[in-house]
């Protein structure tokens, strides 16, 4: 009996279930493994985060590079501006500077300078410089046809509206055709030349004379004017050294760089000729003569105009009313916000389409090259195209597009007086989620959220998908039209393109190299620089530039003690901590001795008695697109750079 009894007892305990000590300790142990597998996810998708948005911004970044390459021509320039003074360019400015700038007064009377916003960050290299473009085809829009639409690249663009002393409207451009071919030529009559009468053969010269500061161009018979846009350098002396200003074209002072050409009377010309001869005028206004240019405060008539800085070219007049039938017209195309933001379309007088205009290359089609500001890089825009057939979806490169009402990083919102303003920043609620636009014709597509549009769309604005209404698409054929999406995002996501000048002129001193000038290195290391580096201005860090033919002196023997090269690359350094002092001026530079190891050895040193020049053609040859974002109080950064070199203009 004993044994059933201790047999039993036996089975009900392997029937029983754990005790509260045991399963305490077992969800403790799982507990641990849970939370040790749940401490992996945020990694995880903080990861997947980056990765998508450096996805992004590479889409975003290459999509412009490209769009870049496709074009024919591209600008000249795009450089720093000065906050307290727009009409300055800043040579200085490093292009990997994201810092915030705090402007304490409103020391000019461009109302938008006195925002930090406006040159910040991204925000410092705005100002366009001879964006190139022929004059295109006129299209069927709704101005009934009556121009040629171009669609500025950088745009919005800031403007400002106004009229001159005389009553003309004027704008924020400066827009002027191809750099006219450069004739120098004397003024004073000797016994050789008793007239003294400029040979000009077509209006694509001009003859100019530096030593008495005249300037002559092919006449034209009539009862009007041209005006053309004369840019140049001068020298002056500056403690105790002789230093180069360079005066570019203002529009808000226009009369600082641009000329006026009377027309010739039918009437005044002598019986039987019908091509009066050219005349020696005035370069800069003086006594009776207001047909100069304004001539600066610090002018030194014995230094003068610097040879060969000068770039003169026909100006394109902005009208508000019908173009004439001058080919040298453009009018706005796209409507202006209250806070002088603008799309950027113009459209230009369709007479030019078909002009053919002799230039310092020769007869080119009529080209205009048009110099603006940006208006904020932190408006994303992006060409695409409507699908050939439905559904009519448009994929954006990036995600989470701001609409009003949202807030944004840091916890702004979108559309109130204190914070983002809308797309343009605008101080009412009206403003458009985002703006399409029809890149041919520059006819507004939609405008979603708010003003009219021809087609009816809505916006997926987490995934950045536009989805566009079938009938309205149809009915309107825009199968297949490019479109220009411009809009917003959460994270205020922004671009900026950096690019290399077109060409760089040789600077006399480290003190007068500008955003488009190079020194070259000497044998005094404190004053000079090393004698295989070539300067520029910190604005050109990381840029890469091309020589087109560069001459060096050896301590070898003849014919090896002189040696030419021609069409090397270098890149620019970009390290801050290789810039280098040179004369009192932090500058960065190129070596040649990257390339050439044997440059040190045999102590060479540029050397201009070949040509009278030691270096010539220097040209740039890199574009970068830089894209940024915010990631709470800290931006993150992509750079997308690309070899895209264009011929010098001038």
């Amino acid at each position: 009996m004993k044994h059933g009894t201790t047999i039993g007892k036996t089975a009900r305990r392997q029937r029983a279930g754990f005790s509260l000590i045991e399963v305490l300790i077992a969800l403790v142990i799982l507990a641990i493994g849970i939370f040790a597998v749940i401490r992996l996810f945020p990694g995880g998708f903080l990861t997947i985060l980056r990765t998508s948005e450096q996805t992004q911004a590479q889409w975003l970044a290459q999509e412009q590079v490209d769009a870049e390459k496709q074009t024919p021509s591209i600008a000249d320039s795009i450089v720093a501006l000065d906050p307290t003074n727009p009409s300055n360019v800043l040579a200085d400015v490093r292009p990997d500077t994201l810092t915030d700038e705090s402007i304490a007064s409103a020391s000019n009377n461009v109302q938008r300078y006195t925002d930090p916003y406006y040159v910040s960050n991204v925000n410092r290299f705005l100002k366009v410089i001879g964006e190139s473009f022929r004059i295109t085809v006129p299209s069927s829009n709704s101005a009934g046809g009556q121009g040629a639409v171009y669609f500025l690249r950088h745009g919005p663009v800031y403007n400002i509206f106004g009229t001159d002393g005389s009553g003309n409207p004027t704008d924020s451009l400066t827009v002027r055709g191809l750099p006219m071919q450069r004739i120098e030529q004397n003024s004073v009559a000797t016994f050789a030349d008793p007239t003294a009468t400029p040979q000009l053969v077509n209006d694509g010269q001009y003859a100019i004379d530096y030593a008495h500061l005249k300037i002559a161009f092919y006449p034209r018979v009539g009862t009007s004017a041209r005006q053309f846009v004369f840019s140049y350098e001068y020298q002056v002396t500056s403690g105790g050294q002789v230093v180069v200003v360079p005066v570019l074209p203002n529009p808000a002072n226009p009369a600082t760089t641009t000329m006026t050409v009377p027309d010739v009377a039918a009437a005044s010309l002598p019986p039987g000729v019908t091509t009066p001869a050219p005349a020696w005028q005035d370069i800069f206004a003086n006594g009776g003569n207001m047909n100069g240019v304004t001539m600066p405060a610090n002018f030194d008539t014995n230094l003068g105009i610097r040879l060969n800085s000068d770039d003169v070219s026909r100006k394109f007049r902005y009208r508000t009313t019908a173009f004439d039938t001058d080919p040298y017209e453009y009018n706005w195309y796209s409507n202006q916000t209250a806070t002088n933001g603008n799309p950027g379309i113009l459209i230009f007088n369709p007479a030019g389409y078909n002009q053919v205009v002799p230039g310092s290359n020769g007869s080119q089609p009529l080209t205009a090259r048009v110099d603006y500001t940006i208006f904020d890089n932190h408006i994303i825009h992006e060409d695409r195209s409507i699908p050939v057939a439905p559904p009519y979806d448009i994929r954006l490169s990036l995600q989470f597009i701001l609409i009003n009402g949202h807030v944004g990083d840091p916890g702004r919102s979108y559309d109130t007086m204190t914070t983002y303003n809308g797309l343009f920043r605008d101080p009412n609620n009206t403003t458009p989620h985002l703006m399409i636009f029809n890149a041919n014709t520059g006819d507004v597509v939609t405008k979603l959220g708010a003003g009219p549009g021809l087609v009816g769309a809505t916006l997926d604005d987490r995934a950045g998908v536009i989805h566009l209404n079938q009938a309205d698409v149809e009915s309107n054929n825009l199968q297949g039209a490019t479109v220009r999406v411009i809009y917003r995002t959460e994270k205020d996501w922004g671009i900026a393109v950096q690019k290399a000048n077109a060409s760089y002129l040789q600077s006399d001193t480290p003190a007068n190299v500008q955003y488009n000038s190079y020194y070259l290195g000497g044998s005094d290391a404190a004053a000079d620089g090393s004698p295989n580096r070539i300067y520029f201005p910190l604005g050109e860090a990381g840029k890469t530039v091309v020589l087109g033919e560069f001459f060096v002196h050896t301590n070898q023997a003849a014919p090896n003690d002189r040696l030419r090269f021609a069409n090397e690359s270098y890149q620019v350094n970009g390290d801050p901590f290789q810039f280098e002092t040179v004369a009192g001026r932090l500058m960065t530079w190129i070596d040649i001795s990257s390339q050439h190891q044997e440059a040190v050895q045999q102590a060479w040193t540029f050397d201009s008695q070949q040509t009278g020049r030691a270096v010539n053609n220097v040209r740039g040859g890199s574009l970068r697109e830089r894209v940024i974002w915010r990631d709470a109080n800290r931006w993150r950064v992509l750079d997308n750079s690309t070899f895209l070199a264009q011929p010098s203009l001038r």
